[in-house]
């Protein structure tokens, strides 16, 4: 029985001992103002905390007072805390640090639940995007724009689905948006809609003039190309950052 405690007791320390519970992902996490931590320290309750950081990056702990945690990785902030302890506090401090939550990332745009979400390690965009409930039906799906959290002077950025999003990074999906022009009632720019045909984009600019031609309407790709119309023209489908524009008949 004496012997079954002792073993216990041994498993439990192996387990608080530094870094065995630190993934791989978290060893180049650099701690910052919103990321929740927990401090033990094994068999001194009065050592033991939760604590979210907040914009000082800076927390109290017993003994040491304050101490500067947002800069710091998990393994830099454990031993810090290990080294003050040692310090005429305890010969040999058993510390583990490990991180509740993250702080959030933020997602804005063309998604079903904007807002803030708490990052974890190895998120992409499309990782994001999946946690903000997905796009919606006029979201832009190629390219996206994230400004990221270590940028002093903040700048968009353009990334792809599979682009790392960091901690405090800003993700925004745009609309996804189709022009037209010329004989229409209402030229403007309008959301676009996967499997949207030339006669829906049509409608929603109001419909054609008197003075349009179905048979002059020029569709013309994001990137320059012009493409042909069908043999059923107005069934014809257009794309993302299509440009549309109706002639005028003058017969």
């Amino acid at each position: 029985m004496v012997f079954f405690r002792f073993s216990l007791a041994l498993m439990i320390m192996m387990l608080l001992l530094p870094g065995q519970h630190v993934s791989a992902a978290e060893q180049s996490y650099r701690l910052a103002a919103g990321d929740l931590i927990r401090v033990h320290v094994f068999g001194e309750d009065d050592l033991n905390m939760e604590v979210r950081l907040d914009a000082t990056g800076v927390i109290n702990y017993p003994f040491l007072g304050k101490v500067r945690v947002a800069g710091l990785t998990v393994d830099e902030f454990q031993n810090r805390l290990i080294s003050g302890l040692k310090n005429g506090y305890l010969v040999s401090p058993q510390v583990n640090v490990s991180i509740v939550e993250h702080r959030p990332f933020f997602i804005d745009g063309e998604v079903k639940n904007p807002g803030g979400y708490p990052y974890v390690p190895g998120l992409t965009v499309r990782k994001a995007i999946s946690l903000a409930g997905g796009f919606t039906d006029f979201a832009a799906k190629d390219v996206f724009h994230v400004v990221r959290e270590s940028v002093t002077i903040k700048k968009v950025i353009s990334v792809g689905a599979d682009s790392p999003v960091g901690p405090g990074d800003s993700v925004s999906v745009d609309k996804s948006v189709f022009f037209i022009d010329g004989e229409v009632k209402k030229p403007s720019s309008y959301p676009f809609r996967s499997g949207m045909t030339l006669r829906e984009a049509i409608s929603l600019a109001g419909g054609l003039t008197e003075r349009a031609s179905e048979k002059k309407i020029a569709i013309v790709s994001a990137d320059g190309i012009e493409r042909s119309i069908e043999k059923d023209g107005m069934g014809t489908k257009i794309e993302s950052g299509d440009s549309i524009l109706v002639k005028q008949s003058f017969f």
